[in-house]
């Protein structure tokens, strides 16, 4: 399950931000005032350092995150009026005939895997070795962070992920963990170039399929991070940059007409549109802002711009 950064935050203290139930709302209409992409039309997005068959993901793109709930709400976007849109759902979980539907509504398709940690209730659990595993993830008692310094163990299991996501249709990949060097108890001294070397090796393995494959957060005090990353990912996703004003790193991947994605949480602060969607807007990034970290259902959903 995806986690914010609050997590990361609290979680060097010690302290465990518990999930919020599944929010049951129904759908509001967007309230922040839509704006035009500002990313110049003569640039075009450059995707990865390998050639993709897949349509990139520029900003002014409109976008769903359901990674709970019982059955993926297929028709979240159809009445939104923008020919760019894409949904991210998990990759173990989703069928390749929802993602075939999905497409056939002229969506681009991600698909949600960890990188930076072993799953136990995942099918390929079995294959990671106990030598790889650390501390526990705060909050996710059956989950563990793996040592991304071993590339060479860790990368076929991660391939055989990816390869699941080809042969199910989907366009791209959401690394979720990817950027465990930074503030995250894991158990392992990592660098920020142990961090880039694992990332580009999973791009590469993306990109060597024809899938496309973003930044999961990530942000970095100096921006040193997202400049690294921009040159091999075609998209960012952002968990509450806003929240901890960390979102200025990510202006580099608007400069290269990548989208970049990013949501704020309703609980436990009651974050609300106008908290967050000026800011977005202003920077060119598509927000959203949904129930919780933790409970990534279809709805709520609330989009800054372009519904």
């Amino acid at each position: 399950m995806t986690r914010g950064r609050r997590l990361v935050a609290l979680g060097c203290l010690g302290v465990i931000v518990a999930a919020c139930s599944s929010s049951n709302e129904t759908a509001q209409p967007s309230t922040g005032s839509p704006v035009p992409v500002t990313a110049s039309a003569t640039v075009p997005a450059t995707v990865g350092t390998a050639a993709t068959s897949k349509v990139a993901l520029t900003p002014g793109t409109s976008w769903q995150w359901q990674l709970s709930g019982t059955a993926i709400d297929e028709t979240v976007l159809d009445a939104v009026d923008n020919p760019k849109k894409m949904f991210d759902i998990d990759l173990f979980t989703t069928d390749s005939s929802t993602i075939s539907r999905l497409h056939a509504k002229g969506i681009t398709v991600i698909c949600y895997m960890e990188t930076g940690a072993w799953e136990s209730y995942r099918p390929d659990a079995a294959q990671y070795p106990s030598t790889v595993l650390g501390k526990g993830v705060d909050g996710y008692p059956n989950e563990r962070f793996v040592d991304i310094r071993q590339v060479g163990v860790l990368l076929p299991i991660l391939s055989a992920r990816i390869d699941l996501a080809a042969s199910k249709g989907c366009d791209g990949i959401e690394p979720d963990l990817d950027d465990t060097y930074d503030g995250y108890a894991t158990g392992f001294p990592l660098t920020q170039a142990d961090q880039l070397t694992f990332n580009h090796a999973v791009a590469d393995v993306a990109h060597a399929r024809g899938l496309l494959i973003g930044l999961k957060n990530g942000a970095s005090s100096d921006g040193s991070f997202e400049r690294a990353m921009v040159e091999f990912t075609d998209w960012a996703l952002n968990e509450e940059c806003n929240t901890f004003d960390e979102c200025s790193g990510y202006a580099v991947f608007i400069e290269q007409n990548k989208a970049v994605f990013q949501v704020e949480y309703m609980h436990p602060d009651g974050t609300a549109i106008a908290d967050f969607c000026p800011n977005d807007n202003a920077a060119n990034f598509d927000g959203l802002l949904k129930d919780a970290s933790g409970s990534l259902a279809a709805l709520p959903r609330i989009a800054c711009r372009f519904g």
